[in-house]
């Protein structure tokens, strides 16, 4: 049996504390009695048992339903006043959002997905995301697969022997309860997610990209991928079609590094910069997905030619601002590591040209590499220095170039606008009558904006 390296608690509540625990909270209190009451059967499942009986809190619950979803969503969201999202009509799947931004919470309803939901809860993942409570007292709770045994034995156990096979994403949520919960798998179930992690190719790149990137929502990422690579299933999610062993395990050991070496503590310049980083690193790109994430993606891909890391965001359907963040932080750090860039402030104003924003991550990538001294520079440039060096202010316009030159708007115009800030990082030019100078003399040399 595998060993996450994390010791597991014994459960922090007994299934006879669940009726305090639904009644503690007076949101929550009212939800379960308005749901309790509901012409069907309503139960909670999976993951919010399974977090109920670790202690872990929240107010995003899922539910299963012995009729229809949509219509008690409908009439759950007339209740409460919150938001109706059809997430998958056909399959009968709702879900109600009370509440905006980060206080949202997330209510969803789902239809059973066989006739009794005893055989609903078999055809889950695992044991521990098969258990369901009943709302109505003395809300019993729905094990047939003894995942609340196994919960307390702190082991990730399928469900089923087809329960890989039937859903080959499960592969890559398995990796993730591992990492997210620091418990060991089972080792029949290890060698069902080996068989089953071929079929990954055959599946959706949407739900492939929604549980890769649920992995690098996690502190440690690394370890949850690096073990979806022993079961042979990274290469795959990424929708790489040829071994890429070498390079993937190359991306493991910097997304390690990366996760372990921030803030680094090599001096304390450095490491408020790097806070101030983390904190930009919250911010989202796309899709509810933060740029920490596309962060930790691209070191995954940096062992790789910026092609095939491009091919793989694309393959994982991700939006075109996330594509062009991970393709400029791998090449960003890839540039510094190989020392082609970086030396000197001109040398830094062209990166941060070329690679923009992302050229940050860049940096941050390539301290866990070789080009270490170069990306500090680099950070501390664009945290720092950013008005020296990063994006220096304007001191001429086009007009004022074209009134100079006697030219005409084009190219040329751009390329004289660009050589007055190099001169500006340069220190040749610091102000706006030097500028004006300055292009009188670029006048003179007409091949130079050629």
């Amino acid at each position: 049996m595998d060993d996450p390296r994390r010791p597991q608690p014994p459960l922090a509540r007994r299934p006879e504390d669940l009726s305090r625990w639904l009644a503690a909270e007076p949101a929550r209190a009212s939800l379960v009695t308005f749901l309790g009451r509901w012409a069907e059967p309503v139960y909670l499942v999976g993951g919010s048992v399974r977090d109920a009986l670790l202690g872990r809190d929240t107010m995003d619950l899922d539910f299963a339903v012995e009729g229809s979803a949509m219509a008690l969503a409908r009439a759950l969201s007339d209740r409460v006043g919150g938001a109706l999202v059809p997430l998958d009509p056909e399959r009968d799947v709702a879900r109600v959002v009370v509440g905006r931004g980060e206080r949202a919470e997330h209510w969803d309803l789902a239809g059973l997905r066989a006739p009794t939901l005893e055989e609903d809860l078999r055809a889950r993942d695992l044991t521990i995301n098969a258990i369901a409570l009943a709302l109505w007292p003395p809300h019993s709770l729905v094990d047939p697969t003894g995942g609340r045994v196994d919960l307390g034995r702190g082991l990730l156990r399928a469900a089923s022997g087809g329960a890989f096979r039937d859903d080959p994403v499960r592969v890559v949520r398995l990796a993730r309860f591992r990492g997210e919960l620091r418990l060991p798998v089972q080792p029949a179930t290890r060698r069902l997610a080996i068989e089953a992690a071929p079929g990954l190719a055959g599946a959706s790149a949407e739900r492939l990209r929604d549980e890769l990137f649920a992995i690098l929502r996690l502190d440690r990422s690394a370890s949850a991928l690096g073990y979806l690579h022993r079961l042979g299933g990274l290469a795959l999610t990424l929708g790489l079609e040829r071994p890429a062993d070498a390079a993937l395990e190359l991306g493991l050991t910097r997304l390690k590094a990366l996760e372990e070496c921030l803030p680094l503590g090599r001096s304390s310049e450095l490491d408020a910069v790097l806070w101030q980083l983390r904190d930009d690193w919250g911010r989202g790109l796309a899709g509810g997905r933060a740029r920490w994430q596309s962060v930790k993606l691209a070191a995954i891909l940096g062992g790789m030619t910026q092609q095939s890391a491009a091919a793989a965001c694309l393959a994982l359907r991700l939006s075109t601002a996330e594509v062009r963040w991970v393709r400029g932080a791998v090449a960003g750090a890839q540039a510094l590591s190989a020392g082609l860039e970086c030396i000197g402030d001109l040398a830094l104003y062209r990166y941060y040209r070329r690679f923009g924003e992302a050229g940050v991550d860049g940096a941050a990538l390539a301290l866990t590499g070789d080009g270490a001294a170069r990306a500090s520079e680099a950070l501390m440039a664009w945290y720092r220095r950013p008005a020296e060096v990063v994006d220096p202010p304007r001191l001429v316009d086009g007009r004022d170039v074209m009134r100079v030159l006697g030219a005409d708007s084009g190219p040329a115009v751009g390329r004289a606008l660009e050589a007055i800030r190099e001169a500006q990082v340069a220190r040749q030019v610091v102000s706006r009558d030097e500028a004006l100078r300055w292009l009188e003399r670029l006048g003179d040399d007409k091949d130079s904006l050629r």
